[in-house]
């Protein structure tokens, strides 16, 4: 039997340009068709962050990441970077409500010094305090969008952005 769609992601072309035209993805029940939300991604000068917005266009949740976590530049190492987690707050009253966890892998490690694609990668999702069946259906829309924004280069742009690729250019 065939997989079973339940959420369908549409995001629009966009001319981006710093905090203009900031990238968004719509959010709908595969099923129904209906709009749940969207998900966008304001801009935040070194941050990572993303507003899930409600069908009104309201912020609902906000997910973002700890600037000064070091885990996104000393990934695949012994000292224990090997995780990145997002908190996800309830825009209301500013409590935490769940987490999204990128765990990086050996594969993704060997794949940037040599440019080979491991599609493979690992999340975690807490929904905690996150009761709605859409609005969880919205925070795993935001987990694959932030995947495409942040870690996902392949081909050949991800050869070229490798360790090995910066040597065989030289």
């Amino acid at each position: 039997q065939p997989p079973l769609n339940f959420i369908h992601l549409e995001r629009p072309f966009k001319c981006t340009c710093c905090c203009f035209e900031r990238p968004e993805v719509y959010i709908s029940n595969s099923m129904t068709g209906q709009l749940l939300g969207s998900v966008v991604d304001p801009f935040a000068c070194c941050m990572m962050t993303f507003d899930i917005k409600d069908i009104a266009d309201n912020p609902v949740l906000e997910i973002s990441h700890n600037p000064c976590d070091l885990s996104l530049v000393c990934w695949g190492c012994c000292c224990g970077c090997q995780e990145v987690d997002f908190e996800i707050r309830d825009k209301a009253t500013g409590s935490t409500v769940g987490h999204i966890r990128k765990q990086f892998t050996s594969g993704e490690a060997i794949g940037m010094f040599t440019g080979l694609g491991f599609d493979a990668q690992q999340y975690e999702v807490d929904f905690g305090g996150v009761s709605s069946p859409d609005w969880k259906a919205m925070v795993l829309g935001t987990a694959l969008f932030l995947d495409y924004r942040f870690f996902t280069s392949g081909g050949q742009t991800g050869r070229d952005n490798s360790l090995l690729g910066a040597i065989l250019d030289n």
